[in-house]
Parts: C-alpha cells; sequence; structure tokens
C-alpha cells in the first residue's frame, strides 16, 4: 500500500516538474537500512511548495499543518492518503539548545534514486539526514546509520563538513568529527 502512494504522489510531482525528495525513514529503506517505511517523508523546494501542495490537497486529506516540537519550518503539511500518514516539508529549520539549523535542500541533495516498481523515486542523502536524527535526538536512528556509515563509507561527506561548519551545537560537531575520524580509523 505504501508504495502505491508513494508512487502516486511522484508521479503527480513528476508530472509538475517539482523539486522533491524522500527523506525520514524512506531514506533509509532506500539505503537498506531498514525494512519497510510506515510513513512518508518529503522534503519539496521552497519554489515548488505550493505546487505540490496544491496536488497534495487534491490527492489527500490534509491533517494538520504548522510546526511541531523539533520542526520551525513554515511549511510543514501532514496529509493522509489510503490510511498513509504522508509529511510534506520545505524549508526545514530543526531547534536546537542554540539556536536553529536550516537543512539544506536543493535537486542536488537528491543523492539517489530508489525503483518504486517503474518509478525512480529521488531520496536525500543519509548524511543530511543522519543530522537531521541527531538533532532530534532519535539514537535509534543515528546508531543505524553510523553502523552504515563504519560497513559502507560515507559518500558524501562534504555535507557532514558543510553541517559542521552551520549553527549546530558544539557536541554535535564533536560527535560528527569523532565518527567520521572513526571512519578513517577503520
Amino acid at each position: 500500500m505504501i508504495r502505491n502512494v508513494l508512487k502516486m504522489i511522484a508521479q503527480c510531482f513528476e508530472s509538475e516538474h517539482i523539486v522533491y525528495g524522500l527523506g525520514g525513514s524512506g531514506v533509509l529503506v532506500a539505503y537498506d537500512i531498514l525494512e519497510n517505511m510506515h510513513d512518508i517523508d518529503i522534503v519539496v523546494a521552497l519554489e515548488d511548495i505550493e505546487k505540490a501542495k496544491k496536488i497534495m490537497d487534491i490527492i489527500s486529506v490534509l491533517k494538520e499543518s504548522g510546526k511541531n516540537c523539533f520542526v520551525a519550518t513554515e511549511h510543514n503539511y501532514i496529509y493522509e492518503m489510503n490510511g498513509i500518514k504522508i509529511e510534506l516539508m520545505s524549508n526545514i529549520h530543526l531547534k536546537h539548545s542554540q539556536g536553529l539549523y536550516a537543512m539544506p535542500f536543493s535537486k542536488n541533495r537528491v543523492t539517489y534514486r530508489m525503483s518504486v516498481d517503474d518509478m525512480m523515486i529521488p531520496v536525500m542523502s543519509l548524511e543530511d539526514w543522519y543530522v537531521f536524527y541527531q538533532l532530534i535526538q532519535r539514537q535509534d536512528r543515528i546508531d543505524q546509520i553510523e553502523e552504515y556509515f563504519l560497513e559502507n563509507g560515507i559518500t558524501h561527506g562534504s555535507y557532514l563538513i558543510n553541517a559542521i561548519k552551520a549553527n549546530i551545537p558544539r557536541q554535535l560537531k564533536v560527535d560528527i568529527v569523532k565518527m567520521m575520524q572513526k571512519m578513517m580509523m577503520d
């Protein structure tokens, strides 16, 4: 069921040339870190969010909109389609102890494509979601991604270096550097 919902959204977004990427647990599924996703997180380029929202308003039901305790973003919408929760986000800013972190997104941040039947779904970088999960303190996801990095390497190290230079808590900067150093030792 979730694959069909994702495929329908992708077909609609592709037909309107919307720049988007699968995020959240979908990234972990794409990299074979998780077997299944139970909801769909989609990040859309800021210039395309209104088009994406219009499509979602037609093909699904808006359940809520606004910010949550971690995300301080102007565009955060929760939809439902066929019993599947879909979170549509753009211009993501994550709250943390020292301010806000602007999660980068553009078509260049789509670093992988996952096959869903005959569709190739754009997927955001694992490195960006590693930082995201660090900031919202999802230790299970952090551990899973670090294990993947240790076994497979970091593909987009520059994304982590840019995160270190950005407005993230000092301890997170230290943790990212330690993780990268550990990888270099193995």
